[in-house]
């Protein structure tokens, strides 16, 4: 029906290399919104959805991997997040104890600054291997 409000999201690309993460530690700088997302203009939709892979060995359930931005203007950066300084935590991913290769999400996330960049910091009983990927998603109204 004409006017009535849909959804519209991108396919997931990849924004932090498959690497290990250690319990405690901080994963190294995702790739920048505006560049990951360069196609059309779903780096700028309002709304991000990020999704972990993990891969190589087996998490145990509970193991966390909690989501944090570094927000960006183009220009400046905020500090990256250490472990006495977060900054700004978006989201967490709670893992069970399922077989490689698994995935788990984090949907809605405000796209405030498509210059900003992601880390993930673990929370782990084991040290795992994971990649980060985004999405783009917005809502507009029906044709």
């Amino acid at each position: 029906m004409s006017g009535e409000t849909i959804g519209s999201k991108g396919a997931y690309t990849l924004i932090r290399a498959a690497a290990v993460v250690n319990d405690a530690a901080f994963s190294v700088e995702s790739t920048a919104i505006s560049a990951a997302l360069s196609v059309g203009d779903e780096s700028d939709y309002p709304l991000l959805d990020f999704k972990l892979v993990h891969s190589v060995t087996t998490p145990t359930t509970g193991d966390l991997f909690h989501l944090y931005v570094r927000i960006s203007d183009g220009t400046d950066q905020a500090p990256a997040p250490v472990s006495d300084f977060k900054q700004t935590y978006v989201g967490t991913f709670t893992l069970d104890n399922e077989a490689p290769t698994k995935s788990y999400y984090v949907h809605g996330i405000p796209n405030d600054s498509p210059e900003s960049t992601y880390y993930i910091e673990g929370e782990l009983t084991s040290t795992l291997t994971v990649a980060l990927w985004v999405r783009g998603r917005t809502y507009k109204a029906a044709a």
